[in-house]
């Protein structure tokens, strides 16, 4: 039975799958855009804390939610399935649309599929940033960010923000956006849970 919380995140959710996100400008130099609009500045992310966030983004949301709530509320994913390469043995659920792909990950040792991880494609957007900005861009929303961007073993390059406060020197989540190079658009943004329950998905990044 969905509860409360999550009915108003799925409800959020899909007023904002259809819209495509038409009419999303970017800046051509967005840290102009801050400096000549002194009410413009780089989110605090001390400032934020986690329930705000996730009463404020649809998207993180849906960390912690089971597959089974996405389905009801999003109808049959275009693919869905099981995989081991990159981040380790998980199911997954994936959605299209002209706004942008999402991608929702469980780890394979969950025996009832649970969001621990979201992996979103260019034109979705996660606490004002769009997939698809360019690391300067989001740079200039974020601030600086904890780790990168640099250089990954795949030869991608991988800029990662961490949010909530960290247990063990573990954030409470980990946002990181990658592209093919520093500046290239971002091509996703791999949205994890660290605190999972029931263990969460590995990462190579």
């Amino acid at each position: 039975m969905i509860s409360g919380k999550h009915t108003l995140v799925l409800m959020i959710l899909i007023i904002l799958l259809p819209l495509a996100f038409e009419g999303t400008q970017t800046a051509e130099d967005p840290q102009m855009a801050v400096d000549m609009d002194p009410g413009i500045k780089p989110m605090s992310r001390s400032e934020s804390t986690l329930v705000t966030m996730i009463e404020d983004d649809p998207i993180i949301g849906l960390l912690g939610m089971r597959f089974e709530e996405i389905g009801v509320a999003l109808g049959d994913p275009d693919d869905e399935g099981y995989h081991e390469v990159v981040f380790g043995p998980h199911h997954y659920m994936h959605y299209s649309s002209e706004g942008g792909s999402i991608r929702f990950l469980s780890p394979a040792t969950v025996e009832d599929p649970t969001v621990a991880s979201i992996i979103l494609g260019p034109g979705r957007e996660i606490l004002g940033v769009e997939v698809g900005m360019q690391f300067e861009e989001i740079l200039s929303i974020w601030g600086s960010p904890d780790s990168g961007p640099e250089l990954g073993m795949d030869d991608i390059y991988y800029m990662d923000y961490f949010f909530g406060e960290a247990s063990y020197g573990i954030p409470d989540i980990v946002i990181s956006f990658s592209a093919e190079c520093l500046d290239c658009p971002t091509k996703d943004a791999f949205i994890k849970r660290e605190d999972f329950a029931g263990g969460h998905v590995a990462s190579v990044r």
